[in-house]
């Protein structure tokens, strides 16, 4: 490739345009202050403005993996800058991308379409032009390649040192009391290996409540109960049944590789050191962990406990998912609570607070079932509330495109050129080209076959739609049994949005109906259902500036009346304070 083509993607820009730039680090790692990363793209990135004379608006800094750009809501804004033919400035191609599915060429198409050229130091891609094309699809390529190639070696890195017991990962991975030397790559016990001595001893001697042992030693009940199930204690040895499998995409949006059993023969088990914990010992705690295990499954069965709300109910306020914590009273009646995501201690200080009060489980789960009984038995009205929200939808909703299969067949149709492009000016060998033909042929052959499985699934209308949801409503309206009506609530919606103590909007599973996603669309999600009036059980009248509402007494106070945070005023919670105050002197004197 020494020849120079005659189209050539090195274009000198002579006037100033506008640009973003882009620096992009793997991990939170690399992004310290005393690694030289982010200081050495910012550097390519400033010469190269100076150099080329272009206008940044702005320099964007990202931490995350190059394979999984699509979903970064920052790469999201940078391509809805970069459609309207604003150009990309980058140290590198692949801070930009690193193509592992075919899927992921979408981002150069972006910049194609738009006209938008990628400045990467001296070099320029005009994705126009076909030649600069062919430069960037192979650089992305290589990126992504070279990728792959790292992961593999770093795989392999990893399980030799598993397999000849030494540790490959950091301290999160390591039980609790135990610690790696990394100089001497010899294991030992530290410090916290006496509260290890001390859980098994309270929990053969003691108490069995794994919570109460976590309170005592300041942590989880789930750890301490992952701590008594561990073998190392008992005998020395490491053993590691499970890998990281596929990638998954969480309901959160967050992506991460499964845990998978391995093969009988490629179990790891090592002896690392001396056990601290007598073997007769640990099968004993073995045994009452298994009794305990059973005896929970079948109180649970026998409790029959079903929230309507769990899996389905979203915030109103800010989308998030509803959070369900139930128990019982000592009289035996439930006290649960739904609160937004963003109020769980684990996520309010990541996330933000909500102003989503708490709701009684009861009151949200009689709203849920009222609305399921009222507003999904009457055809005419679920009808009318359908075509008003597709309307509001489709001229609000402007979706981010998402690859379908008939434009990964374009996409790859392109790819099979482009490396005949490649070979035509040797830049790959005979043999090279006809594999990676071949790995092509038969991702169009998949692709082929669904896209006719597509064509034979046929799209409902609305009607019909309304048929299949007004039958399930009038089911759950007949049924008794709250294990069957959770049933009837997860077959017909996927999400309900709750909004102080009423109902704004809903969404019908995607199996239901096809209609809605090809109005708006190819490949994009159905959108909820908007109510034109909220649905509540009663119509409570509003509160004044300044009050609030109790949510035990129903009555208004002024703020000042109300804990922080807290959704009944302090009359009430005093007044159940001294309740179960007495209760408790009674059942003492008994």
């Amino acid at each position: 490739m020494s020849a120079q083509p005659e189209s050539s993607p090195f274009v000198e820009t002579s006037t100033p345009c506008e640009v973003v730039g882009l620096i992009r680090v793997s991990t939170a790692d690399q992004a310290r202050d005393d690694r030289a990363g982010i200081a050495r793209q910012r550097r390519v990135i400033e010469e190269t403005i100076q150099r080329k004379n272009l206008h940044c608006r702005r320099i964007y800094e990202i931490t995350g993996s190059g394979s999984d750009m699509l979903r970064n809501p920052d790469i999201r804004e940078i391509l809805e800058i970069v459609s309207r033919g604003i150009g990309l400035v980058v140290a590198d191609l692949d801070r930009l991308f690193r193509p592992t599915e075919p899927a992921d060429y979408v981002i150069l198409q972006v910049f194609k379409d738009s006209g938008a050229i990628i400045y990467s130091g001296d070099t320029e891609y005009d994705l126009a032009n076909k030649d600069s094309a062919l430069f960037a699809n192979i650089r992305s390529a290589i990126s992504g390649y070279e990728l792959q190639l790292i992961k593999e070696r770093q795989k392999g890195a990893c399980e030799i040192k598993r397999r000849t017991a030494k540790c490959p990962t950091n301290y999160l991975t390591v039980p609790l009391g135990l610690s790696y030397e990394r100089s001497t790559e010899k294991w030992y016990w530290n410090d916290r290996a006496r509260d290890v001595v001390e859980i098994f001893r309270a929990f053969l001697n003691e108490t069995g409540n794994y919570s109460a042992l976590g309170r005592r030693l300041g942590l989880n009940g789930r750890t301490i109960r992952n701590i008594l199930s561990r073998r190392v204690y008992a005998t020395g040895e490491r053993i590691i049944s499970e890998k990281r499998g596929e990638k998954r995409v969480s309901r959160t949006g967050k992506l991460y590789r499964v845990k998978v059993k391995r093969a009988p023969d490629d179990v790891i088990k090592v002896k690392i050191i001396d056990p601290i914990i007598p073997l007769e010992d640990f099968n004993v705690v073995q045994q009452r962990i298994t009794e305990t295990r059973r005896n929970h499954q079948e109180s649970r069965k026998q409790d029959g406990a079903y929230n309507y709300g769990t899996g389905v109910a979203r915030c109103g306020h800010c989308a998030e998912p509803f959070y369900c914590s139930s128990g019982k009273r000592r009289s035996g009646n439930r006290s649960g609570q739904y609160f937004c995501k963003r109020n769980h201690y684990a996520y309010c200080d990541e996330l933000g607070r909500c102003k989503q009060p708490n709701l009684r489980q009861r009151e949200v789960d009689g709203l849920i079932e009222a609305f399921a009984i009222q507003t999904l038995t009457n055809a005419n009205t679920l009808t009318q509330i359908i075509d008003q929200s597709l309307q509001r939808t489709r001229e609000v909703v402007h979706p981010f495109p998402k690859p379908t299969s008939e434009s990964q067949l374009v996409a790859l149709k392109q790819k099979d050129k482009r490396l005949l492009d490649a070979y035509e000016v040797g830049a790959m060998t005979l043999e090279e080209l006809r594999t990676r033909r071949d790995t092509i042929k038969t991702q169009m052959a998949s692709l082929h076959r669904r896209v006719a499985d597509q064509k034979d699934e046929r799209d409902i209308s609305t009607e019909e739609l309304v048929r299949k949801v007004v039958r399930g409503a009038f089911r759950f309206k007949r049924m008794t049994n709250r294990k069957e009506k959770k049933a009837i609530i997860l077959a017909l919606f996927s999400e309900i949005y709750v909004k102080d103590r009423s109902i704004i909007a809903f969404k019908l599973r995607d199996d239901l109906h096809a209609t809605s996603a090809a109005k708006l669309g190819a490949g994009f999600s159905t959108p909820p259902i908007h109510l034109p009036t909220p649905f509540a059980l009663t119509v409570v009248d509003p509160v004044p500036a300044g009050m609030r509402r109790c949510s035990a007494c129903n009555n208004v106070f002024p703020a000042e009346e109300f804990y922080p945070r807290k959704g009944q005023c302090r009359r009430c919670i005093a007044a159940k304070a001294h309740e179960a105050y007495l209760r408790r002197r009674a059942e003492v004197g008994k």
